[in-house]
């Protein structure tokens, strides 16, 4: 397996302004080089990987209420915003190419039943799991490549490729259960996470739930 040829894109991270004036951050791809070069890119276990893609800002909450929803994509787009002021991302972390979590994958955390509810609403205009889960047309896609990018993250930090990482990700996850979305949470990236980081070599995953909500800490 050391001499495995295993092809990672290189792509080039832009940051640009998007609707609505606020930033957003998109990938061009350059080329693909083997894991067995990647003894040239020797920073990379030093480094932290990141996790973004656009498409996520996509899910949203349609009806439009007197307070907006907590869990909007205004609370990326600032995270994105920030990271790229300070020259952090884009710029000093090694970028996770987004990908959509496979079946199988999900089969490990959830029922089919649930996953086929949350397919269901890439054909819905509007629809909600409870009070305050929403879905759109766009929030199956958006779940799967959220979970998607924490299984890679979780895999690229416990194989030793980088130190650490950090999802940019939305929906989050960690409320969702085996057969229900809830508490913003479509698929469960927290549980999808840890069993990758177990695959990658991983013998205990902590999950720690650390909350800022509505300024209380």
């Amino acid at each position: 397996m050391a001499n495995e040829c295993i092809p990672i894109e290189v792509v080039q991270i832009v940051l640009d302004v998007g609707i609505y004036g606020y930033p957003v951050i998109t990938c061009h791809f350059l080329a693909y080089i083997d894991a067995v070069d990647l003894e040239r890119y020797s920073d990379l276990e030093n480094s932290t990987a990141m996790g973004f893609d656009e498409r996520m800002l996509l899910h949203s909450e349609i009806e439009m209420k007197t307070h907006p929803h907590p869990e909007r994509p205004d609370r990326i787009r600032a995270i994105a915003a920030s990271l790229a002021e300070a020259g952090i991302y884009p710029g000093r972390c090694y970028h996770i190419n987004p990908r959509e979590i496979t079946q199988e994958e999900l089969e490990k955390v959830h029922c089919v039943e649930h996953i086929e509810d949350v397919d269901l609403t890439s054909h819905l205009f509007s629809s909600y799991f409870t009070p305050d889960t929403y879905a759109n047309e766009h929030s199956a896609c958006a779940a799967r490549l959220a979970a998607g990018l924490c299984a890679d993250l979780a895999s690229a930090v416990f194989s030793g490729l980088v130190k650490n990482g950090f999802a940019l990700v939305r929906p989050p996850g960690h409320h969702a259960g085996i057969r229900q979305a809830m508490g913003f949470c479509l698929h469960n990236n927290a549980a999808v996470a840890a069993l990758a980081a177990q695959a990658a070599g991983a013998k205990k995953v902590l999950i720690v739930d650390w909350q800022c909500v509505n300024n209380q800490e």
